[in-house]
């Protein structure tokens, strides 16, 4: 009865850790932005050594008679738990490299050099141990160094990154966390606590192998909702185009029946002036009147050109960028206007965002190009980003009179304006919002009690 409860129990053992390699082979990780993604196959390779080395240790086990005694059988036992150790210690180095420990590059060279000195140790022990010592302390030395090590550092490391993750406000962050304390007590009991009674010691392995089996479906949830995100955003950016292509193909059509007799009376303006300059009445006066026709044709101009650009359909070339440095890119390119002004930035040097770059500088430079119209007595704008979740919220606030409540819903309709007509053509912070919703953003603003906020918020991810 109790050969057969050991069978079943080292069956169900294995089954567990070959469970683990394929509910990590059959996932389809190669669209995913998780970093994770690229650790998890080396989780499934020790899943699946590990099952088979349990479940060759049940074979041994039950032909411990004829096999015990032949030297090869008693080394590949050590090799064979090592390899699948291994497999863990890999893992937990792809980890590592996820954190942001301080002293991650030594706990990199730790261990590579215990490593190292492990195999220089085997080899001097081979030779000079009697065999039964050899494979009883090396398999000790492995369970210590290789077991609970890795399974601690990788546990750690999946801890570690479950703070980013909630963070970020991911969903089954908490999941991740719980593995890697799974992993590290399963490494433990397979290590520094490990129990040789054959009905024991198994069965606590075999449900700590469970606990990690039940977290690691939990934590694969975070593709799930990651392809769901991609989905929806595909769906919306479709949808969106659609909207664009006909608004464009409209706006289109009015720029150029507009522009063309435009550009007629602009040539006649200048026929014009030459035919004054021969003649002999009131010049002064035709020359005034000329300079009114002038002055009202080049803003139509202007208009026609401003709705063919709210209309070209271009596509964004997205990269992933800093914001510290677009911002700054952006205010390089507006110097002029800035002499007189004072601007306070408040951005982390590791925030990034992905967004087109040279239609993120034309929204940055056309908001804070109104945050300077808008300045009146303080001439200094603020500028403030942060991470919320998976995107990037930039605001930028100036120190003017703000926005008159009763007009908030009409600031970004098209030739809407608040400028006085000779300096604004009401399309800028159309052209702003169409911008960044090519960009998965969005464009906010609301009144502080220093002046006007206009927030821009864009996505960490592509």
């Amino acid at each position: 009865m109790q050969e057969l409860f050991v069978f079943s129990l080292y069956m169900l053992y294995g089954l567990i850790f070959i469970a683990i390699g394929f509910t990590i082979f059959f996932r389809d990780l190669r669209f995913s932005h998780l970093s994770i993604a690229s650790a998890l196959p080396t989780l499934a390779i020790f899943g699946f050594i590990h099952g088979l080395h349990e479940w060759s240790e049940l074979y041994l086990h039950v032909y411990q008679e004829e096999l015990m005694m032949h030297q090869t059988v008693k080394i590949l036992k050590v090799v064979k738990l090592w390899t699948s150790f291994i497999a863990l210690g890999y893992f937990a180095l792809q980890m590592l490299a996820m954190t942001k420990w301080r002293f991650r590059s030594q706990l990199f060279l730790i261990t590579q050099v215990v490593t190292a000195l492990f195999f220089v140790g085997v080899v001097y022990r081979y030779f000079s141990q009697d065999l039964y010592i050899f494979v009883r302390e090396t398999t000790f030395q492995i369970r210590w160094l290789f077991g609970s090590g890795a399974g601690m550092l990788a546990g750690a490391a999946l801890m570690n990154y479950s703070k980013k993750l909630k963070q970020e406000e991911r969903k089954a962050a908490g999941a991740v966390g719980y593995l890697g304390i799974s992993i590290i007590v399963y490494g433990l009991f397979a290590g520094l606590f490990y129990i040789e009674h054959i009905i024991v010691g198994p069965m606590i392995r075999t449900l700590l192998a469970l606990v990690m089996l039940i977290y690691l479906r939990k934590t694969l949830e975070l593709f799930d909702a990651e392809r769901q995100q991609q989905i929806e955003r595909s769906l919306h950016q479709v949808l969106h185009n659609d909207k664009l292509r006909d608004i464009g193909e409209l706006a289109s059509g009015i720029a150029h029946e507009i522009k063309t007799p435009l550009s007629s009376a602009l040539m006649r303006c200048d026929l014009l002036e030459k035919q004054i300059a021969r003649s002999e009445y009131d010049r002064d006066n035709a020359q005034r009147q000329l300079e009114h026709i002038r002055k009202g044709l080049l803003k139509a101009a202007y208009i026609s050109q401003e709705i063919l650009q709210f209309s070209h359909k271009r596509i964004p070339v997205k990269q992933r960028l800093s914001v510290a440095e677009c911002i700054q890119d952006s205010l390089e390119l507006m110097v002029h206007r800035l002499n007189d002004f004072q601007v306070k930035q408040d951005i982390a040097p590791d925030l990034f965002f992905y967004a087109d770059k040279e239609q993120l500088e034309e929204v940055v430079i056309n908001i804070v190009n109104n945050a300077i119209d808008a300045s009146i007595d303080k001439r200094v704008i603020f500028i403030h980003a942060e991470q919320r979740g998976l995107r990037i919220k930039l605001s930028i606030t100036d120190f003017g009179t703000g926005i008159d409540e009763s007009i908030k819903d009409k600031v970004l309709l098209p030739f809407f304006t608040t400028k006085d007509k000779s300096t604004g053509t009401g399309l800028g912070l159309t052209l702003c919002q169409k911008m960044l919703e090519q960009n998965q953003g969005k464009l906010s603003f609301f009144n502080t009690k220093n002046g006007l906020c206009v927030e821009i918020e864009l996505p960490m991810e592509s």
